[in-house]
This record gives structure tokens, sequence and C-alpha cells, in this order.
């Protein structure tokens, strides 16, 4: 008689409540540092997202037991395979931001209201705006990936592929904390973490949130790059969405060879760590809503 599955994964418990303390950390870090301060600036805010999140990475790998080896900095896949996982990501975040587009479109309609769209102004005639586009186009990636890519992915990677792939990207989004933000964020993460995964490699998500990040920030400066840039998103769309349909099937043989055949998703979400979560990003949500500008960090 073989032994129940779950003796199999005598950490489960440990892990799925390291990492819905970590983003409860991360928020408690962020609104401790940031209580002293009555006004805080874009340059300010991204030196309290640096410690905060390089807080969060050391508290969840230290919980998890996480070993990282160095190696998995290495890029390990060649340049003409990074610039595929480039185009998919870019396409399939193209197709994300359609759907939330015809969402918004419908809630306008029926409500009179309009969701909030992201406030990507900076001030270049001072040092605070220019560390702010440091952060978000260089350093915050990096430290998104080396949490969510590196110790988050890999922790829950232990037990299931698939679940690892859908978890990890799942919390990036809410880690977001709004909703139009969280879902194309969620998107992102699908791609990213099926990337890391598929390389071994934390070096590809890294570069692949550098670039995104650095091609949404510059193409929002004039209306000639916006529209080179739709142009070239819509064309990734159209490669992803024909790359999807040629390679479902072997997808789908993938999940077979390791089923998520266990209740992962209940076992981790439905802990009191991510319920609260899920409350506080409602109450963002809503929030965001009254104030009309979500955050972009």
């Amino acid at each position: 008689m073989q032994p129940p599955v779950f003796d199999k994964f005598q950490n489960e418990d440990r892990d799925f409540k390291s990492i819905g303390k970590s983003l409860w950390v991360y928020f408690a870090v962020m609104l401790a540092i940031t209580m002293p301060f009555s006004y805080i600036d874009n340059g300010l805010s991204a030196i309290i997202s640096i410690i905060t999140i390089l807080i969060t990475i050391f508290y969840c790998k230290r919980k998890t037991k996480i070993q990282i080896p160095g190696s998995i900095y290495d890029l390990n896949c060649s340049v003409k395979e990074l610039g595929k996982y480039f185009i998919l990501m870019t396409g399939f975040s193209m197709a994300a931001i359609l759907f939330i587009s015809i969402i918004s479109t419908v809630f306008t309609t029926i409500t009179n209201l309009d969701i909030p769209q992201a406030d990507f102004t900076f001030d270049f005639s001072s040092l605070s705006g220019w560390l702010f586009l440091f952060y978000v186009c260089l350093i915050g990636p990096i430290f998104e990936e080396v949490l969510f890519r590196g110790a988050i992915l890999r922790t829950l990677n232990r037990y299931n592929r698939y679940f690892a792939i859908i978890a990890s990207a799942l919390i990036f989004g809410l880690f977001h904390l709004y909703l139009e933000q969280g879902a194309h964020a969620f998107v992102l993460g699908l791609v990213l973490a099926y990337a890391s995964l598929k390389t071994d490699s934390l070096m590809v998500p890294i570069l692949l949130h550098i670039f995104h990040n650095t091609l949404t920030t510059f193409t929002s400066f004039s209306m000639s790059l916006t529209t080179i840039d739709l142009l070239f998103r819509f064309a990734c769309m159209i490669v992803a969405l024909i790359w999807l349909s040629n390679h479902i099937k072997d997808l789908k043989k993938e999940y077979q060879e390791d089923p998520i055949s266990y209740p992962f998703f209940s076992r981790l979400f439905l802990r009191f760590s991510f319920i609260s979560w899920f409350i506080l990003f409602i109450l963002e949500t809503v929030v965001s809503f009254i104030v009309g500008v979500s955050k972009i960090i």
C-alpha cells in the first residue's frame, strides 16, 4: 500500500505559510517606513521599495530555507531564445491589455466610472525623477525577480511545476495590489515563470522584466513612440498566439507528465495570510477608483 501523497511534502505547511507571511512582511515594512513621512515623492518611494523588498527576500529565503545556486544567475539560453521569450511575453501582455480594455469599456459603460490608469509621468528636472526611473527600469525588476521567480517560484516548484508557475504568477498579481495592474502582472508572471523554469535561469526573467519595464516607460514619452510600440505589440501578439496554437499539445504533454494531482492551490490560498491579502487587494482597488490613479511599482 502506497503512503498518502501528503507524506511526501513534510515541509509544505512551512513553505506555504512562509510565502504568505512574506507578502505581509513586505506590506508591514513598507507601512512602517512610510508612516513617518507626510509626503513621499517618487525618489523616496523608490528607496523605500528597495529596502522593503530586500527585507522581504531575506525573510522569504530564510523561512523557506530555499537554496538558490549561483549557476541560476547564468543566462542558460541563446540570445535568439531570449528574444523568443521577449516576443512571447510582449504578445501575451498585449492580449492581456486588450482583454482588460474590453472589461474596462464594459465597466465604464455600465457604471459611468473609469478604471484608474497607472501614472507613468517622470519629473526629469529633479534627482528624484531619475532615481524613480532607475528603479522602475532596472533595480525593481531585478529585486522582484529574485523574490518571485527566485525564492517563491523555486519553493513552490518543489511540489509541482505548473502549480508553481500559476501560483507564483497569481501572487505576483496580488503583489501589485490593483485590479488592472494585478491582472496584467499575472499574465506577465506566467510567461516569466515558465521561461525561468524552462531555462533554469533567473537571469532570463530579470532581463525580460527589465526590457518590458523599459519599453513601457520610454514609449509613453511621445505619441510617435506609443504608435510604434502598439504596432510592435500587436505583431508580437499574433506571433504569441500562433506559437501557443503550435505548442498547445507539447504544453499538455508536459503537464500530463507532472499533473497537479494534489489540492495545492486551496492549501496555499485558503490560508489566513492569503485571504487577508485578497481582502487588501480588493480594498486597494476600491481606493484606486476613488483616488483615480494606480501606482506603477
